[in-house]
């Protein structure tokens, strides 16, 4: 037995459904359209960052023992050394490492093709030449 009411009642309770499952599906297209932007930018800014940043000069500064070409060798020594952003980023928070009679070396960037490598040479070991 049914009351008339309970046809009333179901019909709001199908609009309603029918109303909410359209609205998911808006949600999941907005969602998409924002997850296929992000991954666009992404892409675009690891292309940016792959074509752009290339060390093309290096730029050594006040050497006297080493060659500047030994100099680059020592702080472009690894596979992904071709970018001048990543050789910038991991001498920020890598060291070089011990070598004989320099005591640091700074690396930084001039331009996005450009590497600028500063070397402080110990004191005595200028005086241990002479």
């Amino acid at each position: 037995m049914r009351f008339p009411w309970q046809r009333e009642l179901n019909l709001r309770l199908i609009k309603y459904d029918k109303k909410k499952r359209e609205e998911e599906k808006k949600r999941r297209k907005i969602g998409l359209y924002i997850l296929l932007i992000l991954i666009l930018l992404i892409a675009a800014g690891v292309f940016i960052v792959m074509n752009v940043f290339t060390v093309e000069n290096v730029v050594v500064e006040g050497n006297e023992l080493y060659s500047s070409t030994q100099i680059e060798n020592m702080v472009l020594n690894d596979e992904y050394s071709w970018n001048s952003l990543y050789v910038d980023l991991k001498y920020r928070f890598v060291d070089i490492g011990e070598v004989p009679f320099v005591d640091t070396m700074e690396v930084s960037l001039d331009n996005p093709h450009t590497v600028h490598i500063k070397v402080y040479e110990k004191r005595n070991a200028r005086l241990s030449l002479y």
